[in-house]
C-alpha cells in the first residue's frame, strides 16, 4: 500500500504556498533553509507488518504527469536543469529505514504558475509497482486565510509496529504567515456516528498539550478521525486528518477509483471498499459499509448507509474547498 510522508522543520507546515500579485512575494519563501521540506515515499507491507524502502534504482520522480516531460531526473539520475533551482534528490531515515527522497528548496508559486503541481515518485518494492502523489497547493494570496495544518512527528498518522504514538502537531497560518500559536485557543475533537466528542487529557491514552495531541493504541481502533480546532479573534477553526492502527487484523481497503487526493471540478472519485486481511490481503465478505463526508470544519454534508460504493463528485469536492471520506464498516447493517 503506497504511503507519503513529508518532513518539514517546524512543526505545523504544510506543502503550500501563497503567492501575493501586489508585492510578487511567496510566502513562505521555500528558498529559506527553515522554510525547506522533503518529501518521500513510505510504501507499507502487510505482510510484514511495516514500512519498507521503495528500490532506488530505476526510480523516478514526476510533475504533474507521469511521462518522459514531466520526468524531474534525466539519464543519469540527476535533477533536469529546468527544476535544478526548486528540488533537491536526497534521502531521510524514518523508524529505521532509508528512503529515497526530494528537497524542496526553491519556490513553486508565481505570477503564471498558482494551479496545484502534483509530484509523482515512482518505482517498484518487492516486485510490485510503486506509485506515490505528492500534492504542493498553490494559492493567491488575497485578504485573510486563515488555516489550520496538522503534521505528524514520524512522518503518518499510522500506529503500527515501529511506531506506538502518533504525535500531531497542529500549525497555524494566515496566507501562508505563520500566527502566534499562544494567540489561539487550542482544542481537539474526535468525530463519530453520533456527532464530535472533545478529546479529553488522559494519561497513555490521549495527551494534550495545546496545539500538539499525543495518540496511543488504546485511543486508535481501526480507523479513527481527530481534529485540531484553534479559536482565534472569536471564530473557530478546524482541520480534520485520519489516524489508523495496523495492528488490528483486518483493514478497509478504499478501493478509491484514481490513486491521488486532487480532482478537478468535472472529476469523480468512486470508493468501493472492501475488508482484507492484513495476513495475506485476502478480502473477508460480509460487511456492510457506511460512507460520512465532511468538510475541512468538520460538518457532515452527505451520508450513505449499506451499500457496496460511493461515489463523490468533483463539484462537490469545489463547493466545500476540500472533503473528507470516512469509511465505517459493520459485520451487521447500520
Amino acid at each position: 500500500m503506497p504511503d507519503t510522508g513529508y518532513s518539514f522543520n517546524s512543526p505545523g507546515q504544510a506543502a503550500e504556498q501563497f503567492y501575493n500579485p501586489s508585492t510578487q512575494v511567496c510566502t513562505p519563501d521555500w528558498g529559506t533553509t527553515a522554510n525547506q521540506f522533503i518529501i518521500y515515499p513510505r510504501p507499507y507491507s502487510s505482510l510484514q507488518a511495516k514500512h519498507v524502502a521503495p528500490d532506488s534504482v530505476g526510480m523516478q520522480w514526476y510533475a504533474n504527469s507521469i511521462t518522459d516531460a514531466g520526468a524531474i531526473l534525466d539519464t543519469n539520475g540527476a535533477v533536469k536543469s529546468n527544476w535544478a533551482g526548486k528540488v533537491q534528490k536526497t534521502t531521510i531515515e524514518a523508524d529505521g529505514v532509508t528512503y529515497p527522497a526530494l528537497k524542496v528548496i526553491g519556490n513553486f508559486a508565481s505570477s503564471s504558475n498558482l494551479n496545484t503541481v502534483n509530484l509523482y515518485f515512482v518505482s517498484t518494492c518487492n516486485g510490485l509497482s510503486v506509485v506515490c502523489k505528492f500534492p504542493i497547493y498553490l494559492r493567491e494570496s488575497t485578504g485573510d486565510a486563515f488555516d489550520i495544518s496538522v503534521t505528524a512527528l514520524n512522518g503518518d498518522f499510522v500506529i503500527d509496529n515501529d511506531t506506538d504514538k502518533i504525535v500531531a502537531t497542529a500549525g497555524f497560518s494566515n496566507a501562508g504567515v505563520a500566527v502566534n500559536l499562544d494567540a489561539a485557543a487550542w482544542s481537539w475533537k474526535k468525530a463519530t456516528d453520533a456527532g464530535f466528542v472533545s478529546v479529553a487529557n488522559v494519561p497513555g491514552v490521549t495527551e494534550i498539550n495545546g496545539n500538539v495531541l499525543t495518540l496511543y493504541d488504546g485511543a486508535v481502533e481501526g480507523q479513527e478521525e481527530y481534529y485540531a480546532c484553534a479559536t482565534y479573534n472569536g471564530k473557530t477553526y478546524m482541520k480534520g486528518f485520519v489516524t489508523s492502527d495496523t495492528h488490528d487484523p483486518y483493514y478497509i481497503d478504499k478501493g478509491k477509483s484514481s490513486a491521488g487526493t486532487i480532482l478537478k471540478k468535472t472529476e469523480n472519485m468512486t470508493y468501493t471498499p472492501k475488508i482484507r486481511k492484513r495476513s495475506d490481503n485476502s478480502e473477508v465478505t460480509g460487511y456492510y459499509f457506511k460512507f460520512t463526508m465532511r468538510t475541512n470544519a468538520g460538518v457532515v454534508i452527505d451520508t450513505d448507509t449499506n451499500v457496496a460504493s460511493h461515489t463523490v463528485t468533483g463539484a462537490l469536492i469545489s463547493e466545500n474547498k476540500g472533503v473528507t471520506v470516512q469509511i465505517s464498516a459493520n459485520i451487521a447493517q447500520f
